[in-house]
């Protein structure tokens, strides 16, 4: 993956993924496939053509996407997303790292190696609702890089403040967190000169706008969104920022809902409040083993008894 990302991804363009494909397999005759290899000193083309014969054919084998393990953070609800189902896990592993896996119609979730759960594959939405969407809300989006920025600064300067600049960083955060638009120009100043102490918080903090103006563009041609998008996962991927090359993989798994996002103009902020309350009450109760008395209580909870919109996200 490594050789991938430093030679091929780096100064290209993509129109859409069908460009992207071409490239990549121009690039895999042209290029990869010539070079001598650093391990086995022969160019892979010439190693391929003497073993072809030895290989054996799959014989009705699964394809390896369905036997790959996909990685998963659980979400406070104890739940977590594949294909836009969600599947619950249990509640001690809010938070974690989990790995999915699909096998025979069923999905395993695994934690550290370990099976922890296994849920019949759900197909409802791609059978009942063919052309829906996932969506993935742009606010959200800036919420993650805004969460970097945090953990980032709370690397560069954990513990005790060390000097002005340290004790600066500590009051005044939210002036990483805060759009520029929306600072005043006292404010700009006083970010333009903590941002020259310190490069790794400056790279860190141009990632954030340029995402950000991205996300609000008025994008017409879609293709055009996605090569833009593409792009500055890269270049978060070659910051040399931890935290930053954590939400550049993150937004290259739901990439495909963050651009439905812009396609399809759907007021979120009712679900978002509605997930939110949920949360909390799972979070307090530490679970509901009856789901209808669960959708009572969020009923109570939020307010939305005579909401036919509500009873729509239920």
């Amino acid at each position: 993956m490594k050789y991938v990302k430093r030679n091929f991804l780096p100064g290209r363009d993509f129109i859409d993924d069908v460009d992207f494909k071409e490239q990549l397999v121009e690039w895999e005759i042209e290029i990869a496939d010539q070079r001598v290899h650093g391990t086995t000193h022969e160019r892979p083309i010439d190693r391929f053509a003497r073993e072809r014969e030895h290989l054996v054919p799959l014989a009705g084998q699964p394809p390896y996407r369905l036997e790959a393990r996909l990685p998963r953070i659980v979400a406070e609800d104890y739940l977590v997303s594949v294909d836009t189902n969600r599947y619950s896990v249990p509640f001690a592993l809010i938070g974690q790292a989990v790995e999915v896996a699909r096998r025979d119609g069923q999905i395993e979730i695994f934690h550290r190696g370990n099976l922890v759960i296994r849920h019949a594959e759900l197909s409802i939405i791609v059978a009942r609702l063919s052309r829906a969407a996932h969506i993935l809300d742009h606010f959200l989006i800036v919420q993650w890089v805004n969460e970097a920025l945090t953990q980032l600064r709370g690397r560069l300067f954990s513990g005790t403040p060390k000097g002005k600049l340290g004790r600066t960083f500590k009051v005044k955060k939210w002036l990483l967190l805060s759009a520029r638009a929306r600072l005043k120009q006292k404010e700009k100043r006083l970010l333009a000169a903590l941002m020259e102490r310190n490069e790794p918080l400056y790279k860190a903090y141009l990632l954030k706008e340029q995402l950000r103006a991205i996300l609000n563009y008025p994008w017409k041609y879609i293709g055009a969104m996605r090569t833009r998008l593409q792009k500055w996962m890269v270049e978060a991927l070659g910051a040399g920022l931890e935290e930053f090359e954590r939400v550049s993989v993150r937004l290259a798994e739901h990439i495909d809902a963050v651009i439905a996002g812009h396609q399809h103009d759907v007021p979120l902020g009712l679900a978002e409040s509605v997930n939110s309350k949920i949360a909390v009450l799972r979070f307090q109760a530490r679970g509901y083993s009856d789901p209808e008395y669960f959708k009572l209580k969020i009923f109570q909870r939020c307010s939305l008894t005579d909401n036919p919109w509500a009873r729509i996200i239920l």
